[in-house]
Formats: C-alpha cells, structure tokens, sequence
C-alpha cells in the first residue's frame, strides 16, 4: 500500500460527505462521555435517567471525570446503554462523540510529517488558531463522496466542546 492510499484510508477529503444508515455499528464502538453528555440525555429524555444513573455507577473511568456507555445486552452483545435496535434512544440529545462520528479532528501539527504534501484533505482552522486535519473511520456505511457534505467547523467546535467538556472537574 504507497502512503497516498493510506491517507485516504484515515483522512477525510474536501469532498466527504456522510448521511447516517442506521446500522447501529457504531454504538459498539466505545465513546466516551462526560457529566455534560449524562445531563443533557437527562434533561431531554427523563425517561432515561436510570440508564444515566447505571453509567454514573458502573462506566466510570479516567478518574470518574468520563464515562463508557457500553454494556453487555441481554443477546450478551455489548453495546451502548442508549440502542434500541439499530436506532439510538437519545438521538436528540447523543453525546458528543457520537454526535462527531465518524470524524474527528486531529491538530495538524501531530501528522504533519505524514500528510504533507497530500492534496485536498479536510482541513479546518479553528477560532484559536489550531490548524486541524480531520480523521475518518472509513468502516462506517455513510460515508461517501456521494453523501451529503459535512461541515468541517461544525466538527471541530463539538470536538472543542468535548475538549473542555472531558478536562473540566465535575462536582
């Protein structure tokens, strides 16, 4: 495999687009979750409220600041807490990294010596000044050049969010 095909696989371009198939894949991925995620879940769905308890009990992890959602199932397949089917209870108020799948940013001063030179990938500054690439998992069934674009800033500012989110002491 030469370098150029390898970028494609791990960056997305210009011209990525997305549109979700509901396939459910990606909530046996692990995201994680922070007390802002749990309390937005709970103001706008309160009939969730125990399975945002159960993640507050048992799905706590880098010093309780963050949060797995993923549990074994009754099929003994794990998943997130929130899908039912292949549909997400929460999807209205998902946490943010779900809401950034299956893109995140990458500040370009990390890859730099691999992806210089490589033309048209999806890059974004950001209000403060960092330069980011944006990564791509590829697996995922809605993303292709014939979906809807994506809005690159709109990435970035959910991924800052999350950024501040997962560092900020919760008490």
């Amino acid at each position: 495999m030469n370098g150029a095909n390898c970028l494609d696989d791990l960056f997305a371009h210009q011209g990525t687009g997305f549109r979700c198939k509901m396939c459910g894949n990606c909530c046996e991925l692990d995201v994680l979750m922070t007390e802002h995620d749990l309390k937005r879940i709970e103001a706008r769905f309160p009939n969730q409220v125990a399975k945002t308890e159960r993640i507050r009990r048992m799905g706590k992890i880098a010093g309780g600041r963050l949060y797995s959602p993923l549990f074994a199932g009754a099929d003994s397949r794990v998943h997130c807490i929130f899908l039912e089917g292949n549909s997400c209870s929460v999807h209205e108020a998902k946490p943010l990294l779900c809401a950034l799948y299956p893109f995140f940013p990458i500040p370009i001063d990390r890859v730099r010596k691999f992806t210089s030179g490589q033309p048209g990938l999806a890059s974004v500054k950001s209000s403060d000044g960092t330069s980011y690439l944006i990564s791509v998992d590829q697996d995922c069934k809605g993303v292709s050049m014939s979906a809807p674009p994506v809005d690159w800033v709109s990435i970035v500012r959910l991924w800052e969010q999350f950024e501040a989110e997962s560092a900020e002491e919760i008490t």
